[in-house]
């Protein structure tokens, strides 16, 4: 995950290429460190059903997803 304003690298992980992996570890960062006022930008294959009801059930529950 990276911060948007400057690129900074703020959390990474490796996980099993599996064609979810990348959405759940996604949701399991944003839980991890997600804050009151934060915003998620994502590219157009976290654009699925489940991730966007995932992410408005965590922590970052305010954020909008899918459009």
């Amino acid at each position: 995950m990276t911060e948007n304003r400057n690129g900074l690298i703020v959390d990474a992980r490796l996980t099993e290429a599996n064609g979810t992996a990348e959405r759940a570890t996604a949701l399991d960062v944003i839980d991890d460190i997600a804050r009151p006022g934060s915003t998620v930008g994502a590219d157009k294959n976290y654009d699925t059903s489940d991730f966007v009801a995932s992410l408005r059930r965590s922590r970052a529950a305010g954020i909008r997803g899918g459009g």
